[in-house]
């Protein structure tokens, strides 16, 4: 929920505000557990707002996109810099994160989903413990997202990496699939997809970038309570919170 974001983002910290609360409240309204990864800036712009959400129940986790950053020079998504350059986006949003927040990030996401081996390699030297990287069948080489099609949570150097829950077999744009985000699909596929699903899970995401949850106008938190009301009338949920996520 960075003003910095894109064309669609909230067109200040203001907006980014209302738009993180909201979103948040709303999950946490059906008894569900956001986990919320903001960027360094994000941290600086609404800390006591994240740590009240954080008292509330939601998790808070470290986002890292060097190519959106106020401060970035670099201009390009994660899985296309080099080591070097990924080590020091990582830190200079982290130490943001942490001097505003008090607590070192755990969770770490990208953007757009953009890695490589390298960023594994840097999040388990940095001490996270949970990632969130894959995008199950995206395929858009040109920004560093590059995903096979097999979406379960595995254990990666030493990481628990959480994929966003997807169709591989169902294109939307950008050759990215189809994802669980309220704004871009609708109750019925999610429970679809939870019916398809192999494991007993799924991770629902939602972007800053083509959500207008800061919008009084907008449709994105009616989506949202459209899909948690037919999620939790249709199934049994056990809210998890991604830092507790682990294999045997």
């Amino acid at each position: 929920m960075s003003p910095a974001g894109g064309k669609e983002s909230p067109r200040d910290w203001d907006h980014s505000g209302i738009g993180l609360d909201r979103y948040a409240s709303t999950v946490l309204q059906f008894g569900c557990i956001p986990t919320l990864f903001v960027s360094g800036e994000a941290a600086r712009a609404h800390a006591p707002m994240l740590l009240e959400l954080q008292d509330r129940g939601a998790e808070i986790g470290l986002f890292v996109a060097p190519n959106q950053s106020l401060d970035s020079k670099k201009g390009t998504h994660m899985g296309k810099l080099s080591a070097a350059h990924q080590r020091d986006a990582i830190n200079r949003a982290g130490d943001l994160f942490t001097h505003y927040l008090g607590f070192k990030a755990k969770l770490l996401r990208t953007g757009l989903y953009s890695a490589n081996s390298d960023t594994y390699t840097i999040a388990a030297e940095l001490h996270f413990t949970h990632v969130a990287f894959r995008m199950p069948g995206a395929a858009l080489p040109v920004i560093g997202t590059e995903w096979p099609a097999e979406g379960t949570l595995r254990v990666q150097q030493g990481l628990c990496d959480v994929p966003v829950t997807t169709d591989p077999s169902e294109k939307l744009f950008n050759r990215f699939p189809l994802y669980l985000a309220p704004e871009v699909s609708t109750p019925e596929t999610h429970l679809r997809l939870i019916s398809q699903a192999k494991q007993h899970g799924i991770v629902c995401m939602s972007g800053g970038t083509n959500a207008d949850y800061w919008d009084r106008q907008g449709t994105s938190i009616a989506a949202l309570e459209k899909v948690l009301a037919a999620v939790n009338s249709d199934h049994t949920l056990s809210p998890v919170g991604m830092s507790t996520l682990q294999l045997p």
